[in-house]
């Protein structure tokens, strides 16, 4: 069980960035908080891929392909659940679709670099 703790700490840490009221947040500049917020999301959900990855790793070799497919697609399912989230029950934090966009590329883009790292590995061997 202590080998799921980075992705559960790691998913807490985005629930709890996720539902700061809005006045919390960083002021940097409209334009380049725009930048930074589209980056900084698909970040946290590159990491939050890699520890899912990481705490599977005695069995994600087994199908791999697919097992990246799931980690990805419960990666997006709960960036889109905590959109929803701020939709439904922060009045100061909004749905917003490019938000949901950059969670699901940092998701990708994080199980194609685990792809990459795991088959370069087996090559290796």
């Amino acid at each position: 069980m202590k080998r799921y703790l980075p992705a559960v700490v790691w998913s807490l840490v985005i629930l709890l960035l996720s539902v700061l009221p809005g006045s919390s947040l960083p002021d940097v500049g409209w334009k380049s908080f725009l930048e930074f917020d589209k980056i900084a999301h698909a970040g946290v959900y590159f990491i939050l891929v890699m520890a899912i990855a990481f705490s599977m790793r005695s069995t994600i070799h087994t199908r791999l392909v697919r097992n990246l497919v799931i980690i990805v697609l419960g990666c997006s399912f709960y960036g889109l659940a905590l959109e929803v989230v701020q939709y439904t029950f922060l009045s100061d934090r909004f749905f917003e679709i490019l938000d949901l966009i950059a969670n699901i590329s940092g998701s990708i883009v994080g199980s194609i670099f685990v792809y990459l790292i795991l088959k370069r590995k087996a090559y290796e061997s």
